[in-house]
């Protein structure tokens, strides 16, 4: 499929923006780097793999649609700051100029009625903490089938003879084992895999779960579409197997409703034309 001149151009400015965005975020990590505050460093390096990556990507789909793609020259990145703070608000500056620009390419995708870019600009949503968010987890979580609301921390059927080790050892933890056990067998609380991680039941009921940073696709069949835990970039050691991003991929239209088990007051739409 062939895209048109106004959209190619678009998707053009579209890496330049990427590419400009991660030599900023590079300029910044050196910085960081060189001053000693090598956590941020860390994250700003991360950010800018992450632009380079949006960059490679657009780069690839004009590729696939037969358009060329101009790999820009790139203006000199500011490389001293006043302040760590000053270097979060330029990166939040750059961030905003990058997402602005992706906005206007899917309404302008969405009004030329082209539908291959649109669903590989804007078909996607992602979710995400933001960085100065307090250390809880969230999930958003598309509960479509009532009947597979879960919670969670679930109760599961062990063995009496299982024991359990806490990590490390010594830890001040134990498993939380319901009394009154019976024919050999006792009741454990324990933490809920379908929340903790991406996870979907099928429209069959087959339940699966992902890796963390879960990219998925809803169709429509689902009965259940979860994120897992979500908690601020560099956050995620707190809850080991934990998120930082989550993607849906909508591939047909409709309203999406969607919640936080967590924090069930937490709730919001996604509506797909």
């Amino acid at each position: 499929m062939r895209i048109s001149m106004k959209i190619t151009k678009a998707i053009n400015d579209q890496i330049s923006y990427e590419a400009s965005s991660a030599n900023a975020y590079i300029a910044i990590g050196a910085w960081c780097e060189r001053i000693g505050y090598d956590g941020s460093a860390a994250f700003f390096f991360e950010q800018a793999a992450e632009e380079n990556g949006h960059m490679l990507k657009l780069i690839h789909y004009l590729n696939g649609v037969e358009a060329q793609a101009i790999i820009p020259a790139i203006e000199k990145p500011k490389s001293s700051f006043e302040s760590l703070e000053s270097t979060f608000q330029f990166g939040l500056k750059s961030e905003q100029t990058v997402t602005k620009a992706i906005y206007d390419l899917v309404d302008m995708a969405e009004k030329e009625k082209d539908r291959s870019t649109w669903r590989f600009t804007g078909g996607s949503v992602v979710w995400s903490a933001p960085i100065n968010a307090p250390l809880e987890p969230h999930t958003v979580s598309f509960v479509i089938n009532p009947k597979t609301m879960t919670t969670s921390d679930a109760p599961f059927a062990v063995q009496s003879s299982t024991q359990f080790m806490p990590l490390p050892p010594g830890a001040n933890s134990k498993p939380n084992i319901v009394p009154g056990g019976k024919n050999g067998m006792n009741t454990t609380i324990v933490n809920n895999a379908m929340v903790y991680l991406p996870a979907t039941v099928d429209g069959s009921g087959n339940a699966k779960t992902f890796p963390p940073n879960g990219n998925l696709t809803l169709t429509g069949t689902e009965q259940y579409l979860n994120s897992g835990w979500i908690l601020p970039k560099g956050a995620e050691h707190i809850f080991p197997g934990s998120s930082n991003t989550f993607t849906v991929m909508f591939s047909k239209a409709g309203t999406y409703s969607y919640t936080c088990i967590l924090h069930p007051w937490m709730a919001g739409t996604v509506v797909v034309k």
